[in-house]
């Protein structure tokens, strides 16, 4: 299923750019910030309220969120010895809570998630630390073993002797691709996403709940796209992004890529924002339902669903990293291979 997969995180992700890059914003984000805010304060308009919502979002120097993931996969279609790991996911429980830092490039990340099977369930809760400028991030040891402790082989060890333990692990990244190189293809791709219009009849004011009120909502938008109305808009992207690269797509590559959306149908791609009285989000909810045709070498076809519902605690303000290691809590995995040993045969 890879082919399916990549092309749908890769849609997925160019509809939350687009939503964000829409020309009709081009003059908000030029304003200097005292009118900016003048003119946020009485935006209306519902495409507006949604892609300012998300560009100030986005912009945000400290922010703190809670995500929560449902994948479901339609087993009518999957082999009888397939069919029990598609259970384990269609009915596990996963959530993210992300804390950041843009300016200091910290971050946090808390990974929650349940998984049940035949009988036996599987928690992890494991706290990972981020620092970009270090190019390390630092995972908290026995949580990791709490998590994932069959898999490392960790039974019978004294937790209290790495409770307070962090594995330094680096950050990889690939030394062909030049941050230069990189910031192009970004620099480009907005520039792109920015001259590909969403019609403004994809963008509706919705009723607020009484619940979305206590939290602070002053607005509801959905945004909506057809398999027809979305198709042709990603087709248009990868176009003009090739010619904005000086790599125009090559007619056997669209091809495949045509091909490819052919055997895909958005039977449901919706998104809803809550927006506070400062133009930036509460909640923001993604909900999408394809059904895929079978691909070359792939047994697999019928309906992927994936919804992600995600809330802004804190946007701005101030933040506190739970789980920043000092110097002391640091751990090599040479180091903590000989911990673990150690405790092991004692």
């Amino acid at each position: 299923m890879k082919k399916k997969w990549t092309l749908f995180v890769l849609i997925s992700v160019f509809v939350l750019a687009l939503a964000a890059c829409q020309q009709g914003d081009q003059k908000a984000a030029s304003q200097k910030p005292t009118e900016q805010k003048k003119t946020e304060q009485k935006i209306t308009d519902p495409k507006q309220l949604f892609t300012t919502a998300y560009k100030n979002t986005q912009a945000a120097k400290t922010f703190d969120v809670s995500a929560d993931i449902d994948i479901n996969v339609d087993p009518s279609s999957i082999k009888d010895e397939d069919k029990e790991f598609v259970e384990v996911i269609n009915n596990a429980k996963l959530k993210a809570d992300v804390k950041g830092n843009t300016e200091t490039k910290q971050y946090e990340v808390v990974l929650k998630s349940k998984f049940s099977y035949q009988g036996l369930s599987m928690d992890i809760n494991l706290p990972v630390y981020i620092d970009e400028n270090k190019q390390h991030c630092y995972v908290k040891v026995d949580s990791m073993i709490k998590s994932f402790g069959f898999v490392l082989n960790a039974k019978g060890i004294n937790l209290e002797s790495v409770k307070d333990k962090y594995l330094e692990v680096p950050i990889e990244y690939d030394q062909q691709i030049t941050s230069q190189k990189t910031e192009e293809v970004k620099q480009k791709t907005l520039e792109t996403l920015g001259k590909i219009d969403i019609p403004k009849d994809n963008f509706k004011k919705e009723e607020l709940t009484d619940k979305e009120k206590q939290q602070g909502a002053a607005h509801k938008i959905t945004l909506s796209f057809s398999d027809e109305n979305f198709k042709a808009l990603f087709i248009n992207f990868v176009n003009v992004l090739g010619e904005a690269m000086n790599k125009p797509i090559k007619d056997n590559k669209m091809n495949q890529l045509k091909d490819g959306l052919k055997k895909i149908n958005f039977k449901k791609m919706n998104f809803t924002a809550t927006i506070d009285d400062k133009n930036a989000f509460k909640n923001f909810n993604t909900d999408i339902l394809v059904n895929v045709g079978q691909f070359e070498k792939d047994n697999f076809s019928g309906d992927i669903g994936f919804k992600l519902s995600t809330t802004y605690k804190n946007v701005n303000g101030d933040i506190t990293f739970k789980y920043k290691p000092k110097e002391n809590q640091i751990v090599t995995q040479a180091e903590l291979n000989k911990l673990l040993m150690q405790r092991k045969y004692n």
